[in-house]
């Protein structure tokens, strides 16, 4: 995921929806009924045509001491992740990118902790 805090919304490409074992076909992922299109920092506008809806508790990472690390939905209702073909994201698949981790949903999160100590971070 590439943390891009100037986005207004979170985006996933196809490549991030199968690392989530999620494809078109499965029942998650849905037909966008109002596309949403982007323009990036390019001017180049992009159809979003399919859509995610998280609702209860989504897990970025993995565990600490204190529990599960992730963002609870309950408080703030869902957020809608719309999907598509995201030219950027194609250009850094070969760095694992495979969506776009918007203001929609790091303005959820109380607490944010990037690791950069890894030999791969992603």
């Amino acid at each position: 995921m590439l943390v891009d805090t100037g986005a207004m919304s979170t985006l996933l490409n196809w490549k991030g929806i199968a690392e989530m074992n999620l494809s078109r076909d499965d029942g998650t992922v849905n037909r966008n009924r109002s596309p949403m299109g982007a323009i990036g920092a390019d001017n180049i506008a992009l159809a979003l045509t399919h859509r995610i809806t998280l609702r209860d508790q989504f897990t970025v990472g993995g565990s600490n001491v204190i529990g599960n690390i992730g963002v609870d939905l309950r408080k703030g209702g869902p957020i809608n992740i719309d999907i598509g073909t995201i030219p950027v994201l194609d250009i850094l698949s070969s760095d694992g990118v495979g969506g776009i981790l918007g203001s929609d949903f790091i303005t959820r999160c109380s607490v944010i902790r990037l690791n950069f100590d890894e030999s791969n971070p992603k």
